[in-house]
């Protein structure tokens, strides 16, 4: 098609369009050479344009792809999606896309997907609208819908058009994991329908256009059949049904019933199962998508990973512009350094987690040196633990430690020194936590129960027990750093006089029923959070340092809440009080509540 094109137009440079000779429209996602394409409003009033020029002017038909060697499309862009204030907005946005994507399909011409590279969210979304989909076959092209990590479920179509594509055993494993699927894999499944050599995806791609329009199959080989088992499973109403009911099982002995997103999920994708009108079905999918933007989850998990995108951000500023800059990039990384550390994250082994024995080895930078550490029971994509040492230079530091910490498969936590470490802290206050809810009468085995079945990957004696006696020193050294604030039950007894019995004052009967479990959580929470407001003084901007991400790493408490801060919220500012001051009455003013920040995720939990 090259020298073919003879019209052009733009919106902001993020949708290229053109239309050749032989009648058929490319419409190319622009990226900015840092990122992939995203979808914005600016991209969505181009599309807009292209359903008006395409109905105005019918063309042979219109390939959508991605920049040549990039990713086809990244999804809705994070920034936009913290704009939507209310449910009647994030319901009215949905269904403003939904109608936009269904244009293309109710186009009188074909319509094709021609993906390379990443295919994520929205991206996927327009694929599915689509008459059909062809794929670079490379490793590096996935198509993914990973909404439920957000707390949200795909609302521009996915949940609708996905299980009419590839059945519903395929559409809600794809959905309820969030992972990526490989291209080959999508192939096989029926979501993509031809796989071509990379340099012959838009040659392809334009005869795919026109076999459509001469009446042939999108797809040149069968599906393979199914078994007899799958066959019932995905053809009958009952088969369905029980489908369903597994998964229900399987996601609420996960969560808790904590998470709604997954069951919303599986409803939809019921429904589109079941052979609900599309229509219909799109309306529905907005509407649940709409309560979850206005729920409680969501509004944290996109919090959080927004939190750590900021961790992979160079630390350097531009002079000029103020931009990312990353301070390392003319430097060459030790590969010995980066071997040791990949070797260490990779391995999750018990009697593997770091010591201070075992910290990786200084690493020298210009002004002084700094030291790496990964945080106990971090399972990859590792969390590790970036402390700079006398440096003049800590920005370069931190450039140099989150280069090849993210080049070796992990994510860097930074902190100001190696004297004052916040994930230590948290895991200090934790553990302490445990010991003095013993002392209170709890069995180990029922506080580390109640704490995982509630999401903590472990309760905080199997944390000691799994960390070992090499750490007492370290945490010795958080308690003392801290000035002594937090005590061992045994000691806050003997400073504050005679121990109150707290069975007798709160009337309550310990270990039994489940009032009493969840005072026990929400006393750790509140004490974690205590902790939390603590430290958030020690950064300058706790956000661009990426301090908050401690909040998730296993013991913030369970990622789908949000973690201490999401639980926090939920508690509300008034309980959190209520917990603190009991405590304070039974072991001394270390529980005392500490007026929290009022800027960041603390806007909505006041201290005094």
């Amino acid at each position: 098609m090259t020298g073919e094109f003879l019209t052009r137009f733009d919106a902001d440079m993020e949708l290229s369009v053109t239309r050749s000779d032989s009648g058929i429209i490319v419409a190319e996602f622009i990226s900015d050479g840092r990122r992939p394409p995203t979808m914005t409003p600016a991209i969505f009033d181009s599309m807009r344009a292209l359903a008006d020029e395409a109905a105005g002017n019918p063309p042979a038909g219109i390939i959508f792809t991605g920049p040549e060697g990039g990713d086809f499309q990244a999804g809705v862009d994070l920034e936009h999606m913290t704009d939507v204030a209310s449910r009647e907005e994030a319901y009215e946005s949905s269904r403003a896309i939904q109608l936009l994507f269904q244009r293309f399909t109710d186009l009188p011409c074909p319509v094709v997907a021609a993906i390379e590279g990443r295919c994520i969210g929205g991206g996927t979304e327009l694929a599915l609208a689509c008459d059909a989909r062809i794929a670079a076959d490379t490793p590096a092209t996935t198509l993914t819908l990973p909404e439920i990590l957000l707390g949200i479920i795909p609302g521009f179509g996915g949940t609708q058009r996905l299980p009419r594509l590839i059945g519903q055993q395929h559409a809600l494993n794809m959905i309820l994991t969030g992972g990526p699927i490989p291209a080959r894999q999508a192939f096989e499944q029926g979501l993509i329908d031809r796989l071509v050599e990379p340099a012959m995806l838009r040659e392809e791609a334009v005869q795919m256009v026109l076999d459509l329009g001469e009446g042939r199959r999108a797809r040149l080989s069968p599906l393979s059949r199914p078994g007899l088992t799958d066959r019932m499973l995905e053809k009958t109403r009952r088969g369905r049904r029980m489908v369903r009911e597994r998964y229900q099982r399987v996601v609420r002995r996960k969560t808790g019933g904590h998470h709604p997103a997954p069951e919303s999920a599986i409803q939809a994708v019921g429904l589109s199962a079941d052979r609900i009108p599309l229509a219909e079905g799109l309306e529905r999918e907005a509407g649940m998508l709409a309560d979850l933007i206005a729920g409680d989850v969501h509004p944290h998990l996109l919090r959080l990973l927004r939190c750590r995108q900021a961790m992979r951000r160079p630390r350097g500023k531009n002079t000029e512009g103020g931009a990312p800059v990353d301070l390392t990039a003319d430097l060459t990384l030790p590969e010995e350094l980066r071997a040791s550390l990949r070797n260490r994250m990779r391995s999750t082994a018990p009697d593997d987690l770091p010591s201070p024995s075992r910290i990786v080895p200084a690493i020298k930078v210009p002004g002084g040196y700094g030291l790496l550490r990964r945080l106990p029971l971090a399972v990859p994509p590792v969390t590790i633990e970036v402390a700079w040492v006398e440096s003049d230079s800590p920005d370069l530091f931190q450039d140099l430690a989150r280069r090849f910490v993210v080049e070796a498969g992990g994510s860097p936590v930074y902190c100001r020194n190696p004297e004052s470490s916040p994930g230590l802290s948290l895991i200090t206050t934790y553990l302490l936590e445990g010991e003095r809810l013993a002392a209170e009468g709890w069995s180990t085995e029922q506080i580390d129960e109640i704490l995982e079945k509630w999401g903590m990957v472990k309760g905080p004696h199997a944390l000691s027990l799994s960390l070992g006696e090499v750490w007492g020193d370290a945490w010795g050294q958080v308690v003392k750093s801290s000035g002594g604030a937090w005590k061992s039950p045994d000691e806050a007894r003997n400073s504050s006089g005679p121990d109150p019995d707290p069975l007798t004052e709160s009337g309550m009967t310990v270990n039994t029923g489940k009032e009493a479990e969840e005072r026990l959580i929400e006393e750790v929470v509140s004490a974690l959070l205590l902790t939390v407001s603590r430290n958030w003084e020690s950064v300058d901007d706790p956000v661009e340092e990426s301090w908050s991400i401690l909040d998730v790493f296993v013991l913030g408490g369970p990622s789908f809440r949000g973690g201490v801060i999401g639980a926090a919220r939920n508690m509300g500012p008034e309980r959190i009080r209520e917990r603190l001051l009991e405590m304070q009455q039974r072991y001394g003013d270390d529980y005392a509540p500490h007026p929290l920040n009022r800027s960041g995720p603390f806007s909505s939990i006041p201290g005094d």
